[in-house]
Order: structure tokens, then C-alpha cells, then sequence
């Protein structure tokens, strides 16, 4: 039988501590005296005290993510998410920088988005799986802000790959939900015990399209995909 696969992208096509790592480049780059441990205390409390918490919660945008937007949409729906985006990481630079006022502060993504994409790994063993399936559609379910996810996608050199691409920002919910998995199997018109889910975590993408009758494998190393062959 000929099996279709859907793909986890952070912590299983790509590596999860890019971000966490590209973050920590940038205080060395910076020359920052800041404590890391303190810089991101600073940030969780900005982010949980956010009036957008609950729709990065609801779509699995965590703090590291906010650093790749670059800029905001004028005229798109979330267009104070992305200003809010945007004060968020001039004020982290000015806390890096040890400043209560910086007349042009830089935003964060100016340092860390060449750092971040410089640093993507993708799953090498991913390919190996790839070409022994030819005849597979391949999709990518992520949680997160489109934009964000997106561009992790196209400079990892993995949208080529892919039939298509789920984020939950464009769906308003994110994994573990069930409704998600409904939504994206509308779409592809797919039965799901034809299907794989592929990804790292259990909680969102193991047990809920497990649930739904998909096939699972659970990812916790990279020499893990190849059990697919």
C-alpha cells in the first residue's frame, strides 16, 4: 500500500534548538552583558502579559518564534499582532543592550533572522524517506504564525517537497486539537489509515491523529524516520 505522509516541521524536519541557540548568538554578537537566563525571564513575562497571549497559545507561537517576523502587514487581519511583534523586539534589544532609551532601536529579527536561517538543519534522513516514496504526497502540519513558519519552510530548502503546507495560524487552532487534523484531511480528501503523522511530540502529534485513525511514528531521534521504510 502506498501511504501518505504528514510531517511535524520544529524538533522532526527541523532542528528545535535553532532558535534557542541563534538567540544566544546574538548576545555574543551584541557584546551583551545581560544574563541569558534573565533575558528570557524579561521575555516571558512580556509575552504572557500580552494581549494577544491567548491567540499564540491557541496556534503554538512560543517566544523564540517572535524574533523571525521581520516586519508587520498593514491592511491583513492580525496587523496589531504584528506592531505589538514589533515593540516586543525593540524592547528586548533595548534590555540586551542594557538601555531605558534608545532614540533608533533595532529590532531583534535584525540580528537573529540571518543568524537563525544560517543555523536551519533540516532532517537529513528526511530525503532517504522522500525518494523510496515517489508516489507519496507529502504535507507539513506546524503550529505558529504563518509568516514565521513559512519562512522557516522556504530557507530550509524544503517547500519543493511538500504537496502542501498547514500552519495553524491559517486555521485559527493548532495541534493537539483534533479539529485541525478534521480541517487538513478535508482538504487533501485523504483517508487517514492510509496516512502517516510524523513528529516528535506525543501530545500534539502523536495521540490526536493517532485518535483519528492515522498511522504514527514518533520521532526522537533523526535515524528514526528511516523506520518508515
Amino acid at each position: 500500500m502506498t501511504y501518505n505522509y504528514y510531517f511535524d516541521l520544529d524538533g522532526t524536519l527541523i532542528d528545535s534548538n535553532v532558535d534557542a541557540n541563534s538567540i544566544a548568538e546574538v548576545f555574543d554578537f551584541i557584546n551583551s552583558n545581560i544574563l541569558y537566563s534573565d533575558f528570557i525571564d524579561y521575555c516571558d513575562y512580556i509575552f504572557k502579559s500580552s494581549p494577544f497571549f491567548d491567540y499564540m497559545f491557541s496556534v503554538g507561537i512560543g517566544v523564540n518564534e517572535l524574533f523571525w517576523i521581520d516586519k508587520y502587514f498593514y491592511g491583513d487581519e492580525l496587523e496589531e499582532f504584528y506592531k505589538w511583534v514589533d515593540i516586543f523586539q525593540r524592547d528586548c534589544y533595548k534590555y540586551i543592550k542594557g538601555l531605558c532609551f534608545c532614540e533608533k532601536p533595532f529590532p531583534m529579527s535584525i540580528y537573529f533572522r540571518p543568524i537563525a536561517i544560517k543555523k536551519l538543519i533540516v532532517n537529513s534522513e528526511f530525503l532517504d524517506v522522500y525518494f523510496k516514496n515517489l508516489n507519496s504526497n507529502f504535507y507539513i502540519i506546524t503550529n505558529g504564525d504563518s509568516y514565521i513558519q513559512y519562512q522557516k519552510i522556504f530557507y530550509s530548502g524544503l517547500l519543493p517537497f511538500f504537496k502542501m503546507v498547514f500552519v495553524s495560524g491559517d486555521f485559527g487552532v493548532g495541534k493537539p486539537s483534533k479539529c485541525l487534523y478534521r480541517k487538513i484531511l478535508n482538504i487533501t480528501r485523504e483517508n487517514p489509515e492510509e496516512c502517516y503523522m510524523i513528529g516528535d511530540s506525543i501530545k500534539k502529534d502523536i495521540l490526536p491523529s493517532g485518535e483519528l485513525g492515522f498511522r504514527t511514528l514518533h520521532i526522537k531521534s533523526k535515524k528514526d524516520l528511516l523506520a518508515i521504510n
